[in-house]
C-alpha cells in the first residue's frame, strides 16, 4: 500500500509538463497513477483521450487518464452535446486527422445544467461534476482570478461519454463556480476504430488553457488555446507546431495577454508576441534550476534554485518587460511550491537536510506570505514531519495547502493526504481530511471560498465527480483545528 501512496504522491507532485509516456492498459480503463517524476517534471492534470484504440503516446503524461473503446452503460446524451451547430471548428482544423475532430462551443447553445450546491457538513456546500454528463469526468483544476472586479475561481473538467451516435465523445467544460455555469466548452470525436493520437489536457498549474495533440503518421501536432474568463473566447495560438517544436516541460498559459511561457531547467521562453508559438528566451536560468510556477493570467511567478548551495529566490516576468523582477529571496530555504493571490504570493520551502529540500522526503517546511511590494511577512511554524505539498493556493490572509504525509498506516489512508487551511497572520490553520478511499486533488482560495476536488485511489486516479466549497467566514467550524505539530497516526 505504501508504495501505491507514494506513487500517487509523485503523480500529483507531477504538475508542470511531464516526459511523454505510453498510455498504460490501467489508465485506458479509467486512469491508475503513472510513472513518478521529480519535483517540476510533471504533467499538469493528466491526458484524456478522446479514442478508441490503446498505446496511443500521452505527452505531458504522469497519471494520465486515458479512456479507450466502449464500455459500460451508455446514457441518454444530451441533444446539445450531439447537434453540430453547438460546436463550430478551431482555426487550423485541416491540420487534424479525420480520426480526431475537436470543436469549440459556442457560448449561446452551451445547455450543461448549472451546478447545484447542497450540504456537506459545517460551512461546507457539494455540487457534482457529473451531472448526467457522461459516465464520469476527469483531470480537474481549480484557477482563480479577478474578473470584473470580484474574485472568482473557475473549474475546468473533462465529462467523458463513451457511447454515443459519434462514437467516443469527450467534452471539455470550463465553470463558472460563481453561478456554476459552464461558460466554455469543447467537443472531441472520434470513432471506435480509429487509431492514432487524440489526446488533450490542461495548460500549466493555475492556467487558463488547454492543448490538444493528434496526429496518425509518427508526427504529434499540436494546438494550443488560451481562454479569456470574461468573455468565454479562445485564443488559439499559431501557427500549430511539431510537439517536438515547443517541447513538453512546464508550460504556462498568460491568457490575459495571449502569451505561452515555457520553462525547464535550462532556459525560460515566452512567445515572441502575443499570439504567437514562435517563442524567444526571456532568461537563461544560469546556475539556478526551475523548481515551481505559476501563471497569474498576466505574468508567470516562478522560484528557482541555486545549482551549488542552499538557498532560492522568486522572480516573474511579464510581457513587455526585457528582464525578469525580482520578488524575493529565501537564502536559507528552498522554495519548493508558489502561489499568487490578489495581494500576496505565498511559499512552501524546505530547508535541506542532506538532500535538496524539493526532493520527496523532507522534514523541516513552511509557508510565507510575501506582499506586492516585496515585504516578507513571518513564517508559519515548522513542520516536522516527513511530507511534501502538491498544490498551494492563497487570497487575501489565507493559505491553503494539499499536504501528504509519508508515515501513514494503511488503513488510515485519510490521514495521508489532507488540506491545511491557514489565516497568515497568526498562522491559525484548520484541516480538511480526504474522503474515505479518496486524495484531496486540487484547490483554490477567493475571499470568500477555498474550493477543493478530491479523486479515488486505485486504477480511477484522476477521475471526479464532485467540487466542494468551504466558507472562510466560517474559518472556525470548517474542517478540525490543526496543530503544527500534528502527526499521522501511527501502528
Amino acid at each position: 500500500m505504501r508504495g501505491a501512496l507514494i506513487a500517487i504522491a509523485f503523480a500529483s507532485l507531477c504538475t508542470l509538463g511531464c516526459p511523454p509516456g505510453s498510455a498504460s492498459s490501467e489508465a485506458e480503463r479509467g486512469g491508475s497513477p503513472g510513472a513518478a517524476g521529480s519535483q517540476g517534471e510533471g504533467g499538469t492534470g493528466g491526458q484524456v483521450a478522446a479514442g478508441g484504440s490503446a498505446g496511443a503516446t500521452a505527452p505531458g503524461g504522469a497519471g494520465g487518464v486515458a479512456t479507450g473503446g466502449s464500455g459500460g452503460t451508455a446514457a441518454e446524451v444530451p441533444a446539445w452535446i450531439l447537434a453540430e451547430e453547438t460546436w463550430q471548428p478551431l482555426p487550423g482544423a485541416a491540420y487534424f486527422s479525420s480520426d480526431c475532430r475537436i470543436e469549440q462551443g459556442r457560448a449561446e447553445r452551451l445547455e450543461a445544467p448549472p451546478l447545484r450546491w447542497e450540504p456537506c457538513g459545517s460551512g461546507c456546500e457539494r455540487a457534482d461534476v457529473v451531472a448526467g454528463l457522461g459516465e464520469f469526468a476527469a483531470t480537474a483544476e481549480l484557477t482563480s482570478r479577478v474578473v470584473g472586479g470580484e474574485s472568482r475561481t473557475y473549474l475546468a473538467v473533462s465529462n467523458v461519454l463513451p457511447e454515443t451516435p459519434l462514437g467516443l465523445v469527450v467534452i471539455d467544460r470550463h465553470i463558472d463556480l460563481s453561478d456554476g455555469t459552464t461558460f466554455a466548452a469543447l467537443r472531441r470525436t472520434r470513432a471506435e476504430s480509429a487509431g492514432g493520437s487524440c489526446l488533450g489536457s490542461l495548460l500549466g498549474e493555475q492556467s487558463l488553457g488547454r492543448k490538444y495533440s493528434f496526429g496518425d503518421d509518427g508526427t504529434v501536432m499540436e494546438a494550443i488555446g488560451l481562454l479569456d474568463p470574461e468573455t468565454g473566447a479562445w485564443r488559439w495560438l499559431a501557427p500549430w507546431t511539431p510537439l517536438q517544436q515547443i517541447g513538453i516541460w512546464y508550460r504556462h498559459a498568460l491568457e490575459a495577454t495571449g502569451h505561452l511561457v515555457v520553462g525547464h531547467g535550462g532556459n525560460l521562453r515566452a512567445s515572441r508576441e502575443a499570439g504567437s508559438t514562435e517563442l524567444v528566451e526571456v532568461d537563461p536560468l544560469e546556475a539556478v534550476s526551475l523548481a515551481a510556477a505559476i501563471s497569474t493570467g498576466t505574468q508567470v511567478v516562478w522560484s528557482e534554485l541555486e545549482r551549488s548551495e542552499i538557498g532560492s529566490r522568486l522572480r516573474s516576468w511579464a510581457p513587455g518587460n526585457d528582464e525578469p523582477t525580482l520578488r524575493a529571496t529565501e537564502p536559507d530555504a528552498d522554495v519548493c511550491r508558489v502561489a499568487a493571490g490578489d495581494a500576496t504570493l505565498a511559499t512552501w520551502a524546505v530547508v535541506p537536510d542532506g538532500l535538496r529540500g524539493c526532493d520527496l522526503d523532507q522534514p523541516g517546511g513552511r509557508f510565507r506570505l510575501i506582499g506586492t511590494d516585496g515585504q516578507q511577512h513571518p513564517t508559519s511554524p515548522i513542520l516536522d514531519e516527513k511530507l511534501f505539498v502538491s498544490a498551494l493556493a492563497t487570497w487575501g490572509d489565507h493559505v491553503a495547502a494539499v499536504v501528504h504525509h509519508y508515515r501513514i498506516p494503511d488503513e488510515d489512508l485519510d490521514e495521508y493526504t489532507h488540506v491545511l487551511l491557514a489565516q497568515g497572520g497568526a498562522w491559525v490553520a484548520r484541516r480538511i481530511a480526504s474522503l474515505p478511499d479518496h486524495t484531496v486533488h486540487k484547490i483554490a482560495l477567493t475571499d470568500r471560498h477555498l474550493y477543493v476536488t478530491q479523486t479515488p485511489l486505485g486504477m480511477h486516479y484522476r477521475r471526479v465527480d464532485a467540487v466542494y466549497r468551504y466558507d472562510l467566514a466560517s474559518f472556525e467550524s470548517i474542517g478540525t483545528p490543526f496543530g503544527w505539530d500534528y502527526e499521522p497516526r501511527s501502528e
